[in-house]
């Protein structure tokens, strides 16, 4: 068994496709088709069943499955473990954040750290949390920045950065802007306005609410930010924030950010793959981040 047949059947088993497995390795899908075949051959028993134009693994094939994944995951991070030792080693930061988080880190990296690292090539991306953790399964990130709020530590290693707090985020000449805190029965009763892509804050208010026995309305979901602060600064309705320090609200006299009475914590933190290498600039990059922390 060589290598190339297990990173062939490594791909179709995950795509569940030929097709799609020889896209993705940049081969022909007879190729692919010839490589499994072969591959069973070898090990005389099927990896694959197909039916309806379905790919199922067999028993056999999700145990060989397991250990594909296990080998060429060692394999790829025993590489770039050895090339961070050499002169070749990659100096690339592929990194992402949301855009909820990424207020105050975003325009740290494009000032301050390539000041700092001017050898390093950034690759940042601005996503929700869940496409940063399929981004991560996928090897097209190295290291995340996000809520840590279910992650699933049997897949994914993380490390704490810091304690946040929910805020609301209300027109300045909203009655609530009056207070010093806004209770959330109160608030919940607005017109509230949610970023579609805003899963964590969607998901954390319901529950809040739902704790207390509340029902909210969400009246839009726009899929922009900007779209959410622009209608909020207008007067059409509420909306929440991660961060209390976020220039657009802070410059936007037509904004105010208030804290909620209740306490409404959350933890922030760096993930990456368990079983993949975390290379050496990624590790210099969590360093920046907390010494540079707010």
């Amino acid at each position: 068994m060589d290598l190339r047949k297990l990173e062939h059947f490594e791909a179709v088993s995950r795509l569940k496709s030929f097709t799609k497995a020889a896209k993705e390795l940049h081969v022909s899908q007879p190729s692919i088709t010839t490589s499994i075949k072969k591959l069973e051959n070898e090990l005389g028993i099927q990896l694959f069943l197909r039916a309806q134009n379905e790919i199922i693994l067999t028993e056999a094939g999700k145990l060989l499955r397991e250990r594909a994944v296990a080998i060429l995951g060692q394999l790829n991070s025993s590489f770039l473990e050895m090339l961070d030792f050499g002169d070749k080693c990659s100096r690339q930061l592929r990194f992402a954040a949301p855009t909820a988080l990424g207020s105050w880190i975003f325009p740290l990296i494009f000032t301050q750290y390539t000041k700092q690292y001017p050898d390093v090539q950034i690759n940042a991306l601005e996503r929700g949390v869940n496409a940063i953790l399929e981004l991560l399964l996928k090897d097209q990130l190295d290291l995340g920045f996000v809520v840590l709020d279910n992650i699933d530590t049997d897949i994914f290693r993380v490390k704490y950065f810091s304690t946040g707090r929910l805020y609301a985020l209300l027109p300045a000449q909203h009655p609530l802007a009056k207070l010093e805190e806004i209770p959330l029965a109160s608030f919940a009763a607005e017109q509230l306005i949610l970023p579609s892509g805003a899963g964590y804050l969607h998901t954390r208010f319901n529950q809040e609410c739902a704790r207390l026995g509340l029902t909210p309305q969400i009246a839009f979901a726009p899929l922009q930010v900007v779209t959410t602060l622009n209608t909020v600064a207008s007067g059409g309705g509420v909306s929440i924030v991660l961060d209390d320090r976020i220039a657009a609200i802070k410059d936007n006299p037509n904004m105010v950010v208030k804290p909620f009475v209740e306490s409404l914590s959350f933890e922030t933190g760096f993930v990456w793959l368990q079983k993949k290498y975390l290379p050496n600039v990624a590790k210099e990059f969590m360093k920046f981040l907390d010494e540079h922390k707010p």
